[in-house]
This record gives structure tokens, C-alpha cells and sequence, in this order.
């Protein structure tokens, strides 16, 4: 998922920072950048209300 990776660093953000704000472990965020795991669609969109951005804008 290049696309939270990129909203990421858009925010300016860590990983570790993320995973405080949203409840997601740092490895799940880690894995989901590396493209290891996908979230599910909940997780999905989690991600997208933080951002503010479409769950297609993660992908």
C-alpha cells in the first residue's frame, strides 16, 4: 500500500505516531506499507477518515 505510506509522509507523521492516533499496531502499519498484509475494509477506512482522503488514495 504505496498509497499510506505517501498520505503518511504527507502528514508528516511516524509510523509509531499513526499507530497512536488510529489504534493500529506499528507492525500492521509497517506490514500494510510494505505491502505484507492489506487492512480490512474497516481498517481501510479507519485510515482514509484520518487522512481525509479516499480509501483508493491508500492503495
Amino acid at each position: 500500500m504505496k498509497g499510506l505510506k505517501i498520505q503518511r509522509i504527507k502528514k508528516d507523521i511516524t509510523q509509531e505516531q499513526l499507530a497512536q492516533s488510529t489504534g493500529i499496531s506499528v507492525r500492521c502499519i509497517r506490514s500494510y506499507e510494505q505491502g505484507k498484509r492489506r487492512p480490512k475494509p474497516e481498517t481501510l477506512e479507519l485510515l482514509a477518515k484520518y487522512f481525509d482522503c479516499s480509501v483508493q488514495d491508500l492503495l
